[in-house]
């Protein structure tokens, strides 16, 4: 009998140590993307951003010549 439970012992630790380094290479994988995340997050977040303040820029500009335009057609 303990020869069997010494048995059972060393299969277990086998699947112990694979569950544990499953785990320990996830939360490890987890970490790092949620530094790169944020890296990303931040570096899309500038470009979208641009591009919007230069669509709305444009759209600024037309709405000053369009009423630019009208002032002058009423005089």
């Amino acid at each position: 009998m303990n020869f069997e439970s010494a048995m059972d012992d060393l299969f277990d630790s086998s699947l112990n140590l694979e569950d544990t380094h499953y785990k320990e290479g996830y939360d490890e994988g987890h970490r790092n993307g949620l530094i790169a995340g944020k890296e990303e997050a931040r570096q899309v977040g500038l470009k979208v951003g641009f591009e919007v303040g230069e669509e709305l820029g444009f759209y600024r500009g037309c709405v000053d010549v369009w009423t630019s335009a009208i002032r002058l057609d009423l005089t």
